[in-house]
């Protein structure tokens, strides 16, 4: 099967891309060693980023909440 043969079947069954997909996993996954007390940059790592810039962007347009935020929310 093709890339595009695959990307779109992803699609149709999952209704959102395979890229899509990855992404949302690794942000739960953050969401889980974050609210485990894990630090930002070591969170970002553990979920294969290789700057906290990147992650905090890609947390972001998930959550709408950056790390900080969220942490904040899991203290309260």
């Amino acid at each position: 099967m093709s890339r595009a043969n695959f990307a779109r079947y992803f699609t149709s069954i999952a209704g959102f891309s395979a890229t899509q997909f990855v992404l949302y996993y690794r942000v739960q996954l953050a969401q889980q060693f974050l609210a485990e007390g894990l630090t930002i940059a070591d969170c970002a790592e553990k979920v294969g980023y290789q700057s906290v810039a990147a992650f905090t962007r890609a947390f972001q347009r998930v959550t709408q909440k950056n790390p900080s935020q969220f942490m904040k929310l899991q203290l309260s």
